[in-house]
């Protein structure tokens, strides 16, 4: 018996107590906690087991690719039944060019950060189906938070994913060439 207690106390109940303490420094947003920027969701089958504990909240591995930050967040989880309707597709507006000037911001996912001389801007990927394939286009939020559409032709691919990897495999200086053409 003194045993028992004399281990409960030497090695669960500091295990259990770091493991709280842990948990509750994890962010509970979707956001990235350095840049503030959207975050993707890494399926991981380990923090899937682990949300099974957790009544309230999942955990979830996230990434940004804005800064590349990586890592583990408490989100709270949705009731039964509240889903809500279907997110539709972002899909294309209507056609704007840097000659027509600046477009309202639309929802896009993030994808990178860049610095310029007048300040940060954003990179965003705007992504839809059409005809069997999956088109992209990328649209520059300025530091005011004007967007422009890229003239060029759109990003074609049999995936989303597809899309999304030809954009993560432009480099900076490419991305800041169609920035200056966008915005003349």
């Amino acid at each position: 018996m003194l045993l028992g207690l004399y281990l409960f106390l030497v090695i669960a109940l500091p295990l259990a107590l770091g493991l709280l303490v842990a948990l509750n420094g994890l962010p509970r947003t979707r956001l990235c906690p350095l840049c503030t920027g959207e975050t993707i969701r890494i399926r991981s089958r380990r923090h899937a087991a682990l949300s099974r504990f957790l009544p309230r909240e999942s955990l979830q591995r996230r990434w940004c690719p804005c800064c590349d930050w990586s890592g583990t967040v408490r989100v709270a989880r949705r009731p039964a039944g509240a889903r809500g309707a279907p997110r539709a597709p972002v899909g294309p507006r209507e056609t704007a060019s840097a000659a027509d000037g600046p477009v309202p911001p639309a929802p896009g996912l993030q994808v990178r950060c860049l610095e310029l001389d007048d300040g940060a801007w954003r990179v965003q990927l705007e992504c839809w189906a059409e005809e069997g394939a999956w088109r992209g286009r990328l649209l520059f939020v300025g530091p005011g938070g004007h967007a422009w559409t890229d003239g060029r032709p759109h990003l074609v691919g049999r995936s989303a994913v597809e899309v999304f990897s030809q954009v993560l495999s432009l480099s900076d200086r490419a991305l800041v060439g169609r920035i200056r053409k966008a915005t003349r």
